[in-house]
Formats: structure tokens, C-alpha cells, sequence
């Protein structure tokens, strides 16, 4: 039985992003001899090939205790609608053969070693979550006061991402595993904040507090690069692990312009993600090698008309 396991959730929206957070966790971890399992209740054939095609994952079904107080809640929570299963995760804590289990959502995409996620003592280590950030960052400018500390229905002095996880051995298994379904009953649910947080609002309610922080670079938050960037000297060329969090997903196509103009930060990380998608195998067909051929001349033909020259000079 290996000692590590690598854990993720999918369904049928991010299955092409399971596909490049595989493959590029593979790509830069090729020495990793654990476990690959996908926790899914509803992913066709076709989709699970397409996971299959990067690596040997395991697929499986969320625990029918799970998936009851899961539908149950989202019979009662219109909030839940079209997010409920962002809490299959939980099944992450399970997992009781192993010694670890590192959790990464499919909204990411990995760029670096992540040994240390399998090597490390602690029993949860996470990177801090925006609130954290923002206390942090108002805590150096003296403006905490301007700032409630509530969240996830709660105060709390630290808080994480729920998006990669690494797990050690004294919380994997039923006991961990019952405390947080208890959490999914609706009484206790109403106890909570706002319910688009999921999965991370219930864990960090669960963990109040107690985990390792990771830093930055084992989940860069392009929707939170700056709060990152004045939190710790880190770099978008240190990340080991680019995570999607929030709304923009790189498998969708946006307007150029408007993007350029609002979320400028995402577009290098788009092309990173998607040259990765080239790379495993996510595009192919002479098709869409027409296409984008027929763009590249089209690129060429206006930079030639129309070159683009310098304003001015960094020295």
C-alpha cells in the first residue's frame, strides 16, 4: 500500500481541469509512487478517459453517508445549487491507510516540486485564506480596526484556502471524518456564514485555527496575488501551485479586451494553463490545428502592417 495519496474532486464542468492539474502535478513530480484518487458522483466515461489519459487515477464515489447529508442540504439551501460538490472534499479525511493525503483542487494547475506536501509532520498545513491576507496587510498599516475579523460565521484570528491541503495521519479517518459530516446536519449548517464558502467555510469552522501555514507559493491566488505579494516576497516565478480561485477558470473563453482591462493578472496564467492543456493532450484534430495556424498568420500579417514600438525604455 503506498504511504501518500493525491486527492482532488471533479465532475463533468472541471474535468479538463483535473486533466491539467494531473498532468502538470506529474509533469513536475515524476518521482511521486502514491495513490491518484478522484472523488466523483456523476462523471461520464468520456470524461474519466480524459482524466485516464495523464495518469492512473482511481475514481471514486463519495461515501453514501456523505452524499446523503450533502443532497439533503442542497434540498434545503438554494445557495448550494451547482457548488454542493465542493464538499466531496471532506472525503479527503477519510482516507485512514495513509500516512498523508495532499488535497489539490481542479481549478489548479501545479509548477514545481511538492514533496514537501507529502514530507511534512503536521497534521494540516494550508495556506492562509484572503481574510487572512487583508488582517495581515491592515495590521502593518495600523487600519485593523476598519475591518470586522467575522467570517465563515465566526471570529477567528487565522484562517486557510481550502484549495490544497495536506493532511497527516491523526486526522485521517472516522473520527475526523464523522466530526466533519456533523457539521452538513442543518441545524448545525445554519450555525455557519455565508454558504458559497462550502467546504472551507465547514473546515475552517471545524480546525478553528489550528494548522500549519504553508507559504504563499503552494497555492498562488492570482485573485489574490497582491494581498499575497505584500504578505511574503513571493514571486508569480516561485509558485508551485497557481490555483483559479474564485470565478475566471482558464477553460472558458473571455472577451481579450475586457480582460485586459479587469483581470490583466490572469492572462499570463491562462496561457500557462493552456499550453499545458497542448502538452497532455487536451487539444488535438486538424481542425483545431487549422485555426490556430490561420491565427498565427493573422497575428503576423497585423504586426507587420502595423509593428509595435517601444514608448520608452526601464533604464
Amino acid at each position: 500500500m503506498p504511504r501518500h495519496c493525491l486527492v482532488t474532486i471533479s465532475d463533468p464542468a472541471f474535468s479538463i481541469g483535473t486533466q491539467v492539474m494531473l498532468y502538470s502535478f506529474f509533469k513536475y513530480n515524476p518521482g511521486f509512487d502514491g495513490d491518484v484518487v478522484v472523488v466523483c458522483d456523476a462523471l461520464p466515461d468520456a470524461h474519466r478517459e480524459r482524466i485516464l489519459s495523464v495518469c492512473d487515477a482511481r475514481f471514486v464515489s463519495p461515501d453514501p453517508r456523505l452524499l446523503e447529508a450533502v443532497l439533503r442540504l442542497k434540498g434545503i439551501e438554494s445557495r448550494l445549487e451547482g457548488i454542493y460538490r465542493r464538499l466531496f472534499s471532506l472525503e479527503a479525511f477519510r482516507l485512514a491507510d495513509y500516512e498523508r493525503v495532499v488535497y489539490l483542487d481542479s481549478d489548479i494547475y501545479c509548477a514545481g516540486d511538492l514533496s514537501r506536501l507529502f514530507s511534512e509532520d503536521e497534521p494540516l498545513l494550508a495556506c492562509p485564506d484572503g481574510f487572512t491576507y487583508a488582517e495581515q496587510i491592515e495590521a502593518r498599516l495600523e487600519q485593523r480596526a476598519e475591518r470586522p475579523r467575522e467570517r465563515y460565521g465566526r471570529d477567528f484570528s487565522r484562517t486557510f484556502n481550502a484549495g490544497v491541503l495536506s493532511i497527516g495521519a491523526p486526522l485521517l479517518g472516522e473520527h475526523t471524518y464523522m466530526e466533519l459530516l456533523a457539521w452538513l446536519e442543518p441545524g448545525q449548517w445554519k450555525t455557519l456564514g455565508p454558504g458559497k464558502f462550502t467546504d472551507q467555510m465547514l473546515l475552517n469552522v471545524h480546525f478553528d485555527g489550528q494548522f500549519g501555514a504553508l507559504p504563499a507559493a503552494y497555492n498562488y491566488m492570482i485573485f489574490l496575488e497582491a494581498y499575497q505579494k505584500l504578505c511574503e516576497p513571493v514571486s508569480f516565478l516561485d509558485a508551485r501551485v497557481v490555483h483559479f480561485a474564485g470565478a475566471l477558470k482558464p477553460w472558458f473563453e473571455y472577451d481579450t479586451d475586457l480582460l485586459a482591462q479587469r483581470a490583466p493578472q490572469f492572462i499570463k496564467f491562462f496561457s500557462a494553463w493552456r499550453e499545458l492543456l497542448d502538452e497532455s493532450g487536451g487539444v488535438a484534430g486538424a481542425e483545431t490545428a487549422r485555426a490556430r495556424y490561420q491565427a498565427q498568420q493573422e497575428w503576423i500579417r497585423q504586426y507587420n502592417e502595423q509593428p509595435i514600438k517601444p514608448v520608452g525604455r526601464l533604464d
